[in-house]
């Protein structure tokens, strides 16, 4: 098992943060478990499919399921951009660089926007930890620049961004949003489908997509499914606040 102290999940979550990641050679432990926990108030326990007795062991001890997590995939060959043709010419992405850019961005994400996210769902936690805990991820992949953040525009107006990463032909959407006030307006399908209009129109060395979505986001879910993307790979998290 790999275990992470999370120790900026203190500043996002105001809680003392350990997050356990599940391998396929484990062994379900309840003392290793109890151990690794013990000092921290708020523990993520995550579970490959196929392995019950983490699950079953993990709901004895009190911890929660709360979503399950799915890596996705589509090749550039197989993505059919004529799903997207009525958005695609009016559709533009701009590198953030600058700092004012970057301002542009987080001053629009609001409570809300992230709804299904397992932060907002949680009754312990809510929309607006989960909104600070958004922004404070994105301030962080800026200023280290381990990451690109993107803004999205549509017909001349910023309408949300996309945070990305490139592995050799790969794109890997990290983070994306759609800001509330352009929510429910017909643009949904630009999250799953913007990182490769954006291959597509910088003409960029690039076969492949790959993401992780929720299981509570169920119309994310749909517009994935709509463009053909591949499930890779599930994995279920559980919590459990201490």
């Amino acid at each position: 098992m790999k275990i992470v102290d999370c120790i900026w999940e203190l500043k996002n979550l105001d809680k003392r943060t350990v997050e356990i990641s599940v391998g396929k050679e484990d062994t379900f432990s309840r003392d290793i478990i109890e151990q690794s926990i013990s000092n921290y108030e708020y523990a993520v326990v995550k579970v490959p499919m196929d392995m019950p007795s983490f699950n079953i062991g993990l709901s004895e001890m009190g911890f929660v399921c709360i979503e399950t997590q799915m890596n996705v995939g589509i090749n550039l060959h197989d993505f059919d951009f004529s799903k997207v043709a009525h958005l695609y010419s009016d559709t533009s992405y701009e590198l953030i660089n600058n700092d004012n850019d970057f301002t542009s961005v987080v001053s629009n994400l609001r409570p809300g926007m992230f709804s299904t996210d397992r932060i907002s769902l949680d009754p312990q936690f809510g929309e607006d930890i989960a909104c600070r805990r958004y922004i404070n991820w994105l301030t962080s992949e800026y200023e280290s620049k381990r990451s690109q953040l993107i803004k999205v525009i549509y017909k001349n107006e910023h309408i949300g961004f996309m945070l990305i990463k490139t592995d050799g032909d790969t794109i890997d959407l990290i983070l994306n949003g759609l800001y509330k006030q352009y929510q429910g307006k017909g643009l949904g399908i630009l999250t799953p489908a913007s990182p490769m209009m954006y291959v597509k129109k910088n003409s960029l060395n690039i076969t492949k997509e790959v993401t992780s979505i929720s299981s509570n986001n169920i119309p994310v879910v749909k517009l994935y499914n709509r463009l053909n993307f591949q499930l890779l790979q599930q994995t279920y998290v559980f919590v459990k606040h201490i």
